[in-house]
């Protein structure tokens, strides 16, 4: 079974890296920079599989780097075509959890029911669902998602916070204040400008986020909130930047390591 992350690792996100990143270059350049687990888009893991990766070469892939896949990135509600993917490397990796996604169709009922289907499914392998609110998304705010966990009646939901989707979104403290501890499923961390640099919500996130501590964002406010001591979750690190992008994928994941470790080091000493 893979190592289980807590409060103080690092988790690369998938989209951090270009996301034609091959899954060599994606884990050494996460295990280089001192991440412990990394995610990745199931459908990447598809176009892996069917050019030939198997199961096990990642397995050991993985093994050899010292590093776990901790989430399965990303299934939108309205787009399952990935979903028996996401179950099979559920099974096969054992991740933390599933992130699913609006836009979904019909009403926060149907959506309850279609993340109820997919939780009981996760479950089988031990695995969480973890759902992410996205501002320009039909699941927009924390309590958006905390609503949904709630209706979808399983245990093993939960709500992913990204403080890019916070800030961008809905930027009320107070539905972030109240989210219980215990349905806080994963944290995903950045950086970034007051104001978006594009009136496009789409484009803003996927182009000018900053690294933490290079932005204007209230991060301390958002690590009081949201990782605590209470909170026993690794630090997703989700910085999409045209200037990283731009960068080779070791220095880009080093200074996104580099960076958040200089920034947890802060608040800790701030306490």
């Amino acid at each position: 079974m893979p190592l289980t992350l807590h409060h103080g690792d690092l988790v690369l996100s998938h989209f951090s890296l270009p996301r034609d990143t091959g899954i060599s270059d994606r884990v050494q350049a996460a295990s280089l920079a001192g991440f412990q687990g990394f995610g990745w888009f199931v459908g990447d893991y598809v176009k892996h599989r069917s050019s030939g990766w198997t199961d096990q070469q990642l397995l050991n892939l993985f093994a050899e780097n010292n590093v776990v896949l901790h989430e399965i990135d990303a299934l939108p509600l309205n787009r399952l075509e990935h979903l028996d993917a996401a179950i099979h490397m559920a099974q096969v990796f054992q991740p933390h959890h599933v992130q699913v996604q609006g836009d979904f169709p019909d009403t926060f009922e149907d959506a309850a029911a279609e993340i109820k289907k997919i939780a009981q499914l996760a479950n089988r392998h031990n695995v969480r669902v973890a759902i992410e609110f996205v501002g320009d998304k039909n699941i927009r705010t924390a309590n958006d998602a905390l609503r949904l966990t709630h209706l979808s009646g399983e245990e093993n939901v939960g709500v992913q916070v990204d403080i890019w989707h916070h800030i961008r979104g809905a930027n009320d403290w107070s539905m972030i204040e109240e989210l219980p501890h215990e349905l806080v499923y994963s944290v995903q961390f950045d950086d970034g400008p007051k104001d978006p640099r594009s009136t496009n919500y789409t484009e803003d996130t996927i182009r000018y986020r900053s690294l933490p501590g290079e932005g204007e964002f209230d991060i301390t406010r958002f690590l009081n909130l949201v990782y605590g001591a209470n909170i026993d979750l690794p630090l997703s690190v989700e910085v999409i930047s045209d200037d990283l992008l731009a960068l080779p994928v070791s220095e880009s994941a080093r200074l996104m390591a580099e960076t958040t470790r200089n920034v947890l080091a802060q608040h800790n000493q701030s306490k």
